[in-house]
């Protein structure tokens, strides 16, 4: 998820769709480009994959901030917390990565308004939207419509609300669209089985696994 979430801000920031549409003309037009340290990335959802995507993201200069639904501490980049704080959030940031896990409280949560709510003045001249969270927290009729007229510039979508993403869907022929199928964490079975024993050690020694869904939640 870090190596995905990294790759495409980046992809977004040093503008790889209009060098590639650049490529098809044969055309050599090297365009502006901003420093990273004036790029402010919003991470929606900042949990352990959310803070670990924050922080390499920091490590490279951009301006990184969170938003969770509850405050947190500790963390190396600002946490906006709460619903109250979420306009706030939305106005700071030109880059809005969602990485929400799908409860009935992010079910559907971003959509026209958050959309509208970023800031489209900063140094990359637009906002721009990476979903590698879940599908079903975007209205995906409004993030289309976004995409069509301009309150979004760009997005890199990894997750829809119906996978396989439907043959007739719109997103296909966007040209300011990356579509790719689910794999930005795509699970290696080396990594999972090294995860298992680790935790099947922990409870042999009467200790709690490291990695524990909280069922009330829904993470």
């Amino acid at each position: 998820m870090v190596e995905y979430v990294t790759f495409a801000v980046l992809y977004l920031h040093r503008k790889i769709p209009l060098y590639q549409a650049e490529q098809a003309r044969h055309a050599w037009r090297p365009l502006h480009q901003s420093a990273a340290a004036r790029v402010r990335v919003g991470i929606m959802g900042v949990g352990v994959l959310g803070e670990a995507c924050g922080k390499l993201l920091t490590q490279l200069g951009f301006e990184v901030a969170g938003w969770a639904r509850s405050r947190r501490d500790g963390s190396p980049f600002p946490i906006f917390a709460g619903q109250d704080s979420l306009d706030a959030f939305l106005e700071r940031t030109e880059i809005l990565v969602n990485l929400l896990p799908n409860t009935p409280e992010t079910a559907g949560l971003i959509g026209r308004a958050s959309f509208q709510g970023l800031d489209r003045d900063g140094s990359l001249g637009g906002a721009f939207f990476v979903n590698a969270g879940r599908g079903e927290t975007v209205v995906e009729n409004e993030l289309v419509d976004a995409l069509a007229n301009g309150t979004l510039t760009g997005a890199v979508l990894d997750v829809f609300s119906v996978e396989p993403l439907p043959r007739d869907s719109p997103l296909w022929a966007m040209g300011n669209v990356l579509v790719t199928p689910h794999v930005a964490a795509d699970s290696d079975p080396e990594v999972i089985v090294a995860q298992i024993l680790r935790d099947a050690k922990r409870l042999e020694r009467g200790e709690g696994p490291l990695s524990v869904v909280d069922m009330s939640r829904g993470y």
